[in-house]
């Protein structure tokens, strides 16, 4: 309990509210030598650690269990696994919804058609 008490006092210190960075990107080292890099959702709780990563219009959030956790890095800063969980509270962040807008098929065909004929079938008219 004091181990745990030292290190969100710690964390504090060193990452006061100030200069929280609340939807900017962090690389989580896990234990079997993985490496995810993304922003902290909103579901991060006790038990788990939910990362948010994007990439163009697609969204992946994903639970990681804080024991599958090695260490944290946002910029130049290194953080414990216990460090980040003392400041994940602060850094949680929910995701604005992105306008996707949905382009028309270059050839006036749908996309159903266009796999067809790319398949070498014929469609009826």
């Amino acid at each position: 309990m004091i181990k745990q008490l030292t290190a969100i006092l710690i964390a504090a210190a060193a990452f006061p509210a100030s200069h929280c960075f609340a939807g900017e990107v962090l690389t989580v080292n896990l234990r079997d030598g993985g490496q995810l890099h993304g922003d902290i959702h909103v579901q991060t709780n006790d038990q788990h650690l939910w990362l948010r990563m994007s990439a163009g219009s697609t969204v992946v959030v994903r639970p990681i269990d804080w024991a599958q956790i090695s260490c944290a890095q946002h910029g130049k800063q290194t953080l414990t696994t216990d460090q980040l969980q003392a400041v994940a509270p602060k850094w949680k962040t929910v995701a604005t919804p992105r306008r996707v807008v949905p382009t028309a098929p270059v050839t006036g065909k749908s996309y159903a058609e266009r796999a067809l004929e790319a398949l070498g079938f014929t469609t009826a008219d």
